[in-house]
């Protein structure tokens, strides 16, 4: 854990982690594997965090916002049906599944300010639209490009945590 808050700090997420560890440890997670979204960085730069506590290290990538809330940035959210704003707050994730956009991680906001992610169908899939570049815009999802949708579902599926945030 302590490696995982120093790795965090390089990049600026120590605070996001230390926030997601409390809430884990307080519901009795085990889970190896702990996610950061980091909405204050554009959708050029990767700002999904994907740490890995068993081996102390973390990998990044790009991941989608949604379409109404700005172009480069994200910079209005919702939890509302129907929007295609991204939502904010800590999410658990479930179990996959497949669907349109081929294999999807399903996830359950834990806070006011997510708590109808099931509802408006706000999931972990791939598409085209996101590269090794830049990553397009959603209806709400979190997006992934297809070459490490495999990478990031086995990951932190089944219990794993993961927070969005912005400033």
């Amino acid at each position: 854990k302590q490696k995982a808050l120093e790795l965090a700090a390089t990049i600026g997420q120590r605070q996001q982690l230390e926030k997601l560890f409390q809430f884990g440890e307080d519901r009795g997670s085990k889970a190896n594997f702990w996610a950061i979204v980091d909405f204050n960085k554009p959708r050029t730069d990767k700002r999904l965090f994907i740490f890995d506590l068993k081996n102390k290290t973390f990998k990044s990538y790009h991941v989608s916002h949604g379409k109404k809330p700005g172009y480069l940035y994200a910079t209005d959210f919702s939890n509302e049906i129907g929007t295609n704003k991204s939502c904010l707050g800590i999410y658990k994730t479930g179990t996959t599944y497949i669907g349109q956009n081929g294999r999807s991680l399903y996830l359950d906001g834990l806070e006011a300010d997510n708590n109808n992610t099931r509802k408006r169908y706000i999931v972990i899939h791939q598409s085209q639209y996101v590269t090794d570049e830049i990553a397009g815009r959603s209806l709400g999802c979190f997006v992934v490009s297809t070459k490490y949708i495999k990478e990031v579902i086995d990951n932190i599926r089944d219990g794993s945590y993961l927070i969005a945030w912005h400033s």
